[in-house]
């Protein structure tokens, strides 16, 4: 079971439609530690503090599956890097995913059979990015 401390991102209830993310802004000094976490901007509750969180619930955010609807970046850190959205989710081991890209220009683009490591969850502090003509 993993411990976590003050400033890491974690999911909550990672793999279920309630799934949220945010940041680890106290802990208890019981034990097991109980946690609170801070959730992401963009979240239904944004800003909104979840208290006396198990571990269990918690798993790190780079961690975390990706859910249907989710936008993601698509080679993060390369020259190759795009943004999209998770359209599908294959159900093989390990689960591969289907990303519409959005290609620039308002064009979209699907990519099949794209493994977790090459995905990388939008951070809700990102800056948008827009075309400008």
């Amino acid at each position: 079971m993993a411990a976590f401390r003050v400033g890491d991102r974690v999911a909550i209830d990672a793999s279920t439609p309630q799934q949220r993310h945010g940041t680890v802004s106290a802990l208890s000094p019981s034990l097991p530690p109980l946690y609170a976490v801070s959730l992401d901007e963009g979240a239904e509750r944004e800003g909104e503090v979840e208290y006396d969180l198990p571990a269990e619930r918690l798993m790190p955010a780079s961690e975390a599956p990706l859910l249907i609807g989710m936008d993601v970046i698509l080679d993060a850190g390369t020259p190759n890097e795009r943004t999209g959205t998770i359209h599908a989710i294959k159900r093989s081991m390990p689960p591969m995913y289907v990303v519409e890209v959005r290609a620039g220009m308002g064009r979209k683009k699907v990519e099949f059979d794209v493994p977790r490591e090459r995905l990388q969850r939008v951070p809700p502090s990102a800056p948008s990015r827009c075309t400008v003509m």
